[in-house]
């Protein structure tokens, strides 16, 4: 009973979160599908960092349907189920430990946020514990039914998103150091773990030849592997990276957590310090674009949920009452972090650009709303896609940065990333012109961007 009253709260907590505009990231990705004519073209010639495969071919198959909430149903299946994975997986330190696990997951704003978004990562969060899970029973019980179906999850957890390789090669590492202590020598190892990761080898392989050799970036701010790092162990436990102490506080708990599993089960300490620390880093490292954010590290924050759970499991299980009152206590702070982060999904999603939108069109002074922006990619890509929903019953004109007509446009848009504080100054002079600042649009952290709207103000 429990465990479903859970599940239902989290299930809510995602649809709710689903309920507002496409931002950015979503809409550019609907692009890409609409840019295709057949399913392979989807993973052989687009060649945008921003197509992650499942997804696209999600949207896709939907076709062209404006702005959609039914756009995000795949990830709200995978999110929702992500937390059904992780009361299973929890259940492996008994009850306490499921439900523990199901707290975590179903409430972590990082996995709520996206989870409601038309993305790649909530997939590729449900994939990555449905692999551990299937990994899991494989060495304990080595069949092919059991590898046939970690083989299917990790392909797909390739084609959600391409970071999924980091958790791929600890879970062979892992697999690897449990399958050598086995008898039957070299032979019988090097068999075992091909059963089960030659598919998703293969699948990885077709990807890198027909795709992400050739593989663009589409930009975006370039943010240090330690920043992002830092960042994404903070907002594991919902403590936004203001100062290092989010971070410290999960290095803590990671420490005491390893620390259980070297008395416990020492060999998933190559899974989880792989997993978490070793492999996604070094990954990072070799990644020259500089184009990191908080959800390429996804994947480690649900890991750390995992852990976090099974080490507060056995805090509950100690004898007397220390143990369960501190478990409650960790687990209430937890879910006080998280909701303060959800308040904020919820009263501003991930920023409001259709009613920017409206706004500058219901007071503009011409009969067409002309509007100029910062960044075209990130705010005439946004406009132009609203604008063509046809809502506004004027015409938009957006002008990139190079076509500004003499006058200027009536209206520009200045962005910051969601992570940045939404403040900008009062008044801003582009190519001659001066322009005030009428209307802030805040998003949410994480996804999103906030927007100031400013009018010109030449006077």
């Amino acid at each position: 009973m429990a465990a479903a009253i859970i599940l239902l709260l989290a299930a809510g907590l995602r649809i709710w979160g689903a309920q507002n505009g496409l931002w950015l990231d979503e809409i550019w990705s609907l692009g890409l599908a609409g840019q295709v004519s057949s399913v392979t073209d989807i993973f052989f010639k687009i060649h945008q960092d921003n197509n992650h495969y499942l997804n696209t071919l999600f949207l896709y198959l939907l076709g062209n349907r404006g702005d959609w909430p039914g756009y995000r149903m795949l990830s709200l299946a995978a999110g929702i189920g992500t937390v059904a994975l992780a009361g299973v997986i929890g259940k492996e330190k008994g009850r306490a430990g499921a439900l523990i696990a199901m707290i975590l997951t179903g409430f972590s704003y990082v996995l709520v946020l996206y989870s409601s978004e038309a993305r790649g990562y909530s997939t590729l969060v449900f994939f990555s514990l449905l692999s551990y899970l299937s990994m899991r029973r494989y060495l304990e019980n080595p069949r092919w039914p059991i590898a046939l179906a970690f083989s299917l999850s990790a392909s797909l957890g390739f084609l959600s998103h391409l970071t999924f390789l980091s958790l791929f090669l600890s879970l062979f590492l892992w697999s690897a150091c449990v399958m050598a202590r086995k008898p039957g020598g070299l032979k019988h190892l090097v068999q075992s773990l091909a059963l089960p990761f030659g598919l998703p080898s293969a699948v990885l392989t077709v990807l890198y030849l027909g795709d992400v050799r050739y593989m663009q970036i589409g930009g975006g701010t370039r943010q240090g592997l330690w920043h992002c790092y830092e960042s994404a162990g903070a907002w594991a436990l919902g403590m936004p990276p203001m100062t290092a102490a989010g971070f410290t506080v999960m290095i803590i708990f990671f420490g005491l957590a390893i620390h259980m599993l070297w008395r416990q089960d020492r060999e998933l300490i190559f899974l989880f310090a792989g997993g978490i620390v070793g492999v996604p880093l070094l990954l990072a490292w070799f990644n020259q674009s500089g184009f990191l954010y908080v959800r390429y590290f996804i994947i480690q924050i649900a890991l750390s949920l995992i852990l976090l759970a099974f080490y507060l499991a056995s805090l509950w299980r100690r004898p007397g009452y220390a143990g369960k009152v501190l478990t409650s206590l960790i687990l209430a702070l937890y879910l006080t972090a998280n909701g303060t982060h959800l308040i904020a999904l919820y009263q501003f999603g991930r920023g409001d650009d259709r009613e920017a939108l409206r706004y500058m069109a219901e007071r503009s002074s011409g009969h067409e709303v002309t509007i100029g922006g910062d960044i075209d990619l990130r705010i005439g890509m946004v406009l132009l896609f609203y604008s063509s929903l046809g809502v506004e019953r004027r015409p938009i004109h957006y002008f990139t940065q190079y076509e500004w007509p003499a006058q200027g446009p009536e209206w520009f848009v200045a962005q910051k990333e969601s992570s940045d504080a939404p403040v900008s100054p009062a008044f801003v002079k582009v190519a001659g012109h001066q322009f005030k600042l009428v209307r802030l649009f805040p998003s949410a952290p994480l996804s999103g961007l906030h927007w100031f709207v400013y009018h010109r103000d030449d006077g």
